[in-house]
């Protein structure tokens, strides 16, 4: 499987300095772990709100356990640790590059290719061209996109939610 995991310590090279202020101060009435994991879970679901996670990567469907990279909008798993896609491909559509062997399947009596197979027992590698992603607003290392399209509203929203809980916890 070649999965892929944004940990947090990566995440926080995007934050601010008011954030890591608010983050001290919350420290003293919540856990490491439920801050990170809520801050984690406010940049996944904007991500997927403002189409920065891939939806889909071409028209064709792996034969892998019918799975495909458009899953990937759907299959994270955030925790303190960070956000985890956990689908087949997910690394590769993170860099962006075309890994192969690639067999066309064909539909039956048609030239219509319906997906890719690799012959069993060859290791993937780089094949030296890029993805085409579907929309705009994505593409490979898709964080380093969201940030820098979205940047400022990811950043107010995770500087109010600290700032709220710093004001309910009186700190």
């Amino acid at each position: 499987m070649a999965w892929f995991t944004l940990t947090t310590s990566t995440l926080k090279k995007y934050g601010t300095g008011l954030q890591g202020d608010l983050f001290e101060r919350l420290r003293t009435v919540l856990t490491d772990d439920e801050i990170r994991t809520n801050i984690n879970k406010i940049i996944n679901d904007i991500m997927r709100e403002r189409d920065h996670i891939p939806l889909d990567m071409s028209e064709y469907q792996s034969s892998n356990r019918d799975d495909y990279p458009g899953r990937l909008r759907d299959s994270a798993l955030v925790d303190k640790e960070g956000i985890k896609w956990r689908t087949p491909y997910a690394h590769y559509v993170w860099s962006g590059n075309v890994y192969g062997p690639n067999i066309p399947v064909f539909a039956k009596g048609t030239s219509q290719i319906i997906r890719f197979v690799s012959p069993k027992g060859v290791k993937k590698h780089p094949m030296g061209y890029t993805m085409n992603y579907s929309l705009p607003t994505t593409g490979a290392r898709w964080v380093d996109i969201a940030f820098s399209q979205s940047g400022r509203i990811i950043n107010n929203a995770v500087t109010n939610y600290l700032k709220k809980e710093c004001k309910r916890y009186n700190v």
